[in-house]
């Protein structure tokens, strides 16, 4: 089956040609009619990149997809990496990537929601041990009201029929239905996923040109909050309880993770529905909201009838996926204690 390649609903930004080469394009103005825009993804807390010619992929193309010609730009790598702010003044990016051309970090442009470009200046960045990351700290904090500070979203939690959102290095986003998790394994974090087209959308044809670190995000099912999943081919995915991402936190206690779930009673997504979730609809009781994350039944008010829906999904949700047995067979890399009995932290193979 030949499936579509991208069109105008892929496209980001507007560009115009610069410089003497002939090769390379840089974004004029953010445009409105794509599918970010139509679903409300918040982009703006991912550097903007310019387009060009830089790396032509020797890969061939999908063969479910149509042959790309030498002179389209699907088939290139701009050569620019990808920093995504997980912290007011800290981005995470591809460490591999990073190394390659380490000076762009000293020249990171964010598009923010009003349309201001924000150029924050560089101060240190740090390589994460162990795995393919590097977190690059600003002197400043940027305005978390104009450039959008992502939680990171722990993969086991992504809930199935959510949409996952790749935004490729040529300034497109594409994006296909996740189902499942399938297989984890805790040597390598190998993993697969089922993926089925938009039920409206079809399926389109997506061109991976070798840009290790393409950010990767989805769209919470019920508050349609962007979370980041991870930088794709770098960095990716995220699992709250790994020694990595712990090491993250203890950087910048201000990075967060949130475990997402199709249960609107979790207000404050944690994965499990507590007393946290009940002191935000008593903070919130009497008042009328449309679609307020508090309002759990969506009538428009928040009232006793939420407190009752509360309570009839009280305690702790399951992450969305399916048996691996060896998740916390090695100390410090599947989880935190390094053993397989649940009493002691451990799954023992089990779906949790």
């Amino acid at each position: 089956m030949i499936l579509e390649k991208y069109n105008l609903l892929n496209e980001l930004f507007e560009y115009e040609p610069f410089g003497i080469s002939g090769k390379e394009w840089r974004p004029t103005k953010r445009r409105t009619t794509d599918w970010a825009s139509i679903y409300g993804v918040d982009l703006s807390g991912v550097n903007v990149r310019n387009r060009r010619k830089n790396n032509f992929s020797s890969g061939g193309p999908d063969p479910n997809c149509v042959k790309e010609e030498l002179s389209d730009i699907n088939r290139w790598n701009s050569g620019y990496w990808s920093a995504i702010m997980i912290s007011p003044n800290k981005a995470v990016a591809c460490k591999h990537y990073w190394r390659v051309v380490k000076g762009q970090q000293s020249n990171l442009m964010f598009l923010g929601k009003s349309g201001i470009e924000y150029r924050p200046k560089w101060k240190s960045t740090t390589e994460i041990e162990g795995c393919d990351r590097v977190l690059i700290e600003f002197e400043d904090d940027l305005p978390v009201d104009d450039v959008k500070i992502y939680k990171c979203v722990d993969f086991r939690w992504i809930p199935s029929g959510s949409k996952v959102w790749l935004y490729d290095n040529q300034g497109r986003i594409i994006f296909k239905i996740h189902d499942y998790a399938k297989e984890f394994k805790s040597n390598n974090f190998s993993f697969k996923q089922e993926w089925h087209p938009d039920p409206v959308v079809g399926d389109i044809c997506g061109i991976f040109s070798g840009d290790s670190g393409t950010p990767t995000f989805i769209t919470d099912p019920v508050n349609n909050e962007t979370y980041f999943v991870g930088n794709y081919a770098g960095g990716y995915p995220y699992y709250e309880d790994r020694i990595w991402e712990q090491r993250m936190m203890e950087i910048d206690d201000r990075i967060s993770f949130v475990r997402p779930s199709n249960v609107r009673s979790d207000i404050n997504r944690d994965g499990k529905i507590d007393s946290a979730d009940m002191s935000l609809i008593l903070a919130d009781y009497g008042k009328t909201f449309r679609n307020g994350p508090t309002d759990i039944n969506e009538d428009g008010t928040v009232d006793g009838i939420d407190i009752g829906e509360l309570l009839s999904d009280w305690g702790e949700l399951e992450p969305n996926v399916l048996w691996y047995d060896d998740w916390y067979e090695k100390p410090g890399v599947g989880g935190n204690s390094g053993d397989k009995d649940p009493d002691k932290g451990g799954i023992n193979g089990r779906r949790i």
